[in-house]
């Protein structure tokens, strides 16, 4: 067997050279490279069996080593070392197949037993290739590398009549099988912020895939963006490949927790069902009721489905509470918001996974085009605030919206806390006339540059701004008082009743009269 030891530390790849007893392993050649384009050389050429690599590398992390094994179909064995104890770079390791996780400084034992599970895995399956089931061992050997690939690509539509003719060509039972099933694990749910959830996952996976695949039934591919997710592929005798299926995964669920979950599709013609038949593993795996602990859901017609248009006024409002930094507007607008996302929904894996991609929307697009600097992705990882019931996933879900939206204010005002005096200004005064040299003489500044950085962290002009907020403070005197419409025009700050009356109907509309009927109506209904 090859050993690959990659570190950009120099005393690092020695000490592990000189840890471990090589040879008691069966380990005749101990490769080394200290970057990742190295690495990658020798990995093509070389084909290691185990491969010990650091988490960051130079400027570069390790990961992309582990990628390389994945996307390449290798038999490398991985285990990994790091100097740090941040598992938010090496639970993606693991769900790219590394076997075991190391701290420096490295123990010499814990590395020894790393090296040694590693040796055992491969090993076995030598064992495994020259036996066992009484297959026809060229499939067999096939399996981790050609195969894998081949039925990776029936999911790509331009590339599937070729990887099935291929298919055909080196395996029977594809060339026999009429009909086909696709499962699907949406993995946003799984807890992969432990690390003991995802050694244990991890190893569930490589048990399920050897199994699908040294049966000659199916085979199962792991992604890792934007989450973690599963997809199983079964091709030949379905009925007993989904027992096993179910058997193995209701197994793992009873000894770590029902995060883990399939959807699976009815049987579908192969190959040309499969598009099909993973959009109907993806509706079922939505559609499983929260806190429900079956392993598989199966697709049926009439299951429940989450869906509704995104509500930009709520989204709008919410954005324009943030930039107003008015907390109780913001709390009242993000409640609204949030309504809007969940009214009518079912209680299901589904909507939630719809939420998240609203918040994402909300955080990434809406908050960014209203001004604010947001980090390039929303890393909301709803496993953490997953719960039991419904109702407190909810609430936890929301609650750490909450905050992160907020967050934002609070950072704007760090970086422009004049604009936000400026705002604030506008706010109190909005019922007076408003010109904005008197504005900026006020606060001392330019007046080219006070508009145009106003622009720049509200998202709108100043006066857009102000119209704002006279609209909104209109529509509360149109829905809480009996004042003539005059009035109202002239208490917020317009003074042409005329071109009150076109502006809040070009932002409703509806003319303020309507409008205020529309509201009377309302207030009875509740």
């Amino acid at each position: 067997m090859k050993a690959l030891i990659v570190d950009d530390e120099a005393h690092v790849v020695e000490a592990v050279q000189l840890l471990v007893p090589w040879d008691a392993y069966g380990i005749d050649r101990i490769l080394t490279a200290f970057s990742v384009p190295e690495a990658s050389d020798i990995l093509e050429a070389e084909q290691p069996d185990i491969a010990i690599v650091d988490v960051v590398i130079g400027d570069t992390l390790g990961i992309e080593i582990l990628k390389q094994i994945q996307t390449q179909h290798m038999k490398t064995r991985s285990i990994v070392i790091s100097g740090h104890d941040d598992f938010q770079y090496t639970r993606a390791m693991f769900l790219l197949g590394a076997i075991d996780y190391l701290l420096k400084p490295i123990v010499p034992e814990e590395l020894e037993n790393a090296v040694k599970k590693a040796a055992e895995q491969v090993i076995r399956e030598q064992a495994g290739s020259a036996s066992a089931f009484g297959l026809d061992k060229q499939l067999k050997h096939l399996f981790p590398d050609h195969q894998h690939s081949l039925f990776r690509k029936l999911f790509q539509r331009e590339m599937r009549q070729v990887a099935y003719e291929e298919l055909c060509r080196i395996n029977s039972r594809v060339k026999g099988s009429r009909a086909c099933m696709v499962l699907h694990g949406t993995g946003m749910f799984l807890p992969i912020y432990s690390q003991d959830y995802v050694i244990a996952l991890s190893g569930f996976l490589n048990t399920l895939q050897h199994r699908l695949e040294a049966e000659l039934c199916g085979t199962l591919f792991q992604c890792s963006r934007p989450d973690p997710d599963v997809v199983i592929l079964l091709y030949d005798r379905l009925d007993e490949a989904f027992a096993m299926v179910s058997e193995l995964s209701a197994g793992f669920i009873r000894e770590t927790g029902p995060a883990f979950r399939l959807g699976a599709s009815p049987p579908a013609p192969f190959v040309g069902g499969i598009d099909e038949a993973w959009a109907r593993a993806i509706e079922a795996s939505d559609a499983m009721e929260w806190g429900c602990r079956e392993p598989v859901e199966r697709w049926r017609a009439d299951l429940p489905r989450a869906g509704a248009e995104y509500d930009r006024r709520s989204s709008k409002e919410l954005c324009s509470a943030l930039l107003a930094g008015d907390r109780a507007r913001f709390e009242a607008a993000f409640s609204a918001w949030m309504n809007a996302q969940l009214e009518g929904q079912p209680c299901t894996r589904g909507t939630i996974r719809r939420l998240r991609g609203a918040l994402v929307r909300l955080y990434e697009q809406d908050c960014r085009d209203s001004g604010f600097e947001t980090e390039e992705r929303m890393e909301l990882e709803f496993a953490e605030f997953c719960a039991p019931d419904w109702e407190t996933t909810v609430e936890q879900i929301g609650a750490e919206a909450r905050r992160r939206l907020w967050k934002l204010t609070l950072a704007q005002n760090e970086n422009s806390g004049w604009v936000r005096s400026v705002a604030e200004y506008l706010e109190l005064n909005y019922a007076q006339k408003f010109h904005q040299q008197e504005c900026a003489d006020l606060f001392h500044v330019n007046k080219d540059y006070m508009s145009r950085h106003f622009r720049e962290v509200y998202g709108v002009g100043m006066i857009t701004y102000l119209m704002e907020i006279r609209l909104r403070k209109a529509k509360e005197l149109l829905g809480s008082s009996d004042m003539q419409i005059q009035e109202i025009a002239d208490r917020v700050g317009f003074f042409d009743v005329k071109y009150f009356s076109a502006q809040f109907k070009k932002a409703t509309g509806m003319t303020p009269s309507a409008y205020r009927t529309s509201s009377a109506a309302k207030t009875r209904k509740k």
